[in-house]
């Protein structure tokens, strides 16, 4: 039996590849000149001491001119320069580096570099198989950080995202479905997990639905309703209420400029497929003392 049908057979495959990512990584498996210099620091206890001094050296500079952007090497680094100075290879107070660290992270938000990162510290989160070296309070300050700053970059783009829905709430609107909400047998969906609508008005949300055809209309409240059930709304979702609040105040506000036949469809739609998330949404928020963002008036009326 050949060799790739018996690791097939077997169930290997998953294994195997495991086994050659970690060996393509593995100092004694990796040529010198390939080997990036903060692998070369993180096996310093590997290498003679003029290498390690210049890899060291190296990778000071690359972090001066900012060339580390991946997340786990990024994390990797700043705690090999913590590393260094309890080494005393780096020539700082553990204070400087945390505050350079913390303007290493600043800066790669400002540049547009940093993007969604959630893993908890721990050997099996770090980046390549390696452990962090100083996984110290003083790390985990810079690694808070870093988290936080790539969610606010991530959270920087939510506007963006919520407008790129409404260029698919069209035709059929199953682009838009597709992307909200967690579909059955889809790839996974970008914009179903944070509260990105948020973010969107609720006027411009109305006028694309309302030019949608009678199915897309429909289309765009059952996803909103898949989108909001097994009680997201009470928490991932929870930002999202007070929208689909004005988002409802905001069509019952446009209904008399629609075709009897279109007020119809789109009241009972409406009531019948937003009727239970629009009841959470007004538990969740005080709407007699909570305005919407309409006009700072609550109007409230029958779904």
């Amino acid at each position: 039996m050949p060799y790739q049908a018996i690791v097939a057979e077997c169930g290997l495959v998953g294994v195997i590849r495991t086994i050659n990512a970690s060996l393509a990584v593995h100092p004694q498996f990796v040529e010198p000149d390939e080997e990036p210099n903060w692998r070369k620091v993180w096996h310093g206890f590997l290498r003679d001491a003029g290498e390690f001094q210049s890899a060291f050296k190296a990778m000071e500079q690359e972090f001066a001119e900012r060339q580390f952007e991946e997340p786990g090497v990024v994390l990797h680094v700043l705690g090999l320069r913590l590393w260094g100075v309890e080494i005393g290879e780096l020539a700082k107070t553990e204070q400087d580096v945390i505050s350079e660290g913390k303007t290493y992270i600043d800066d790669l938000r400002r540049s547009g570099k940093l993007r969604r990162y959630r893993p908890s510290i721990g050997f099996h989160d770090a980046a390549y198989g390696l452990s962090y070296h100083k996984k110290t309070p003083a790390f985990g300050e810079l690694h808070a950080h870093f988290v936080d700053q790539c969610e606010a970059a991530y959270q920087d783009g939510w506007p963006k995202l919520a407008n790129g829905l409404m260029d698919d709430i069209s035709g059929d609107a199953e682009a838009f479905y597709q992307r909200v909400c967690w579909p059955g047998g889809s790839t996974r969906p970008d914009c179903a997990e944070d509260p990105i609508l948020a973010s969107l008005s609720p006027k411009l949300f109305v006028d694309r639905l309302i030019e949608c055809t009678p199915d897309g209309q429909r289309v765009v409240l059952e996803a909103l309703k898949e989108r909001y059930a097994h009680g997201r709304l009470a928490n991932e979702l929870a930002a999202e209420c007070k929208w689909l609040l004005d988002v409802q105040i905001e069509l019952d506000g446009r209904m008399t400029d629609l075709p009897r036949i279109r007020q119809y469809s789109l009241s009972k739609d409406s009531s019948r497929l937003l009727g239970h998330a629009l009841a959470q949404a007004r538990e969740a928020v005080d709407v007699t003392n909570i305005p919407t963002s309409l006009d700072g008036v609550v109007t409230t009326s029958a779904v």
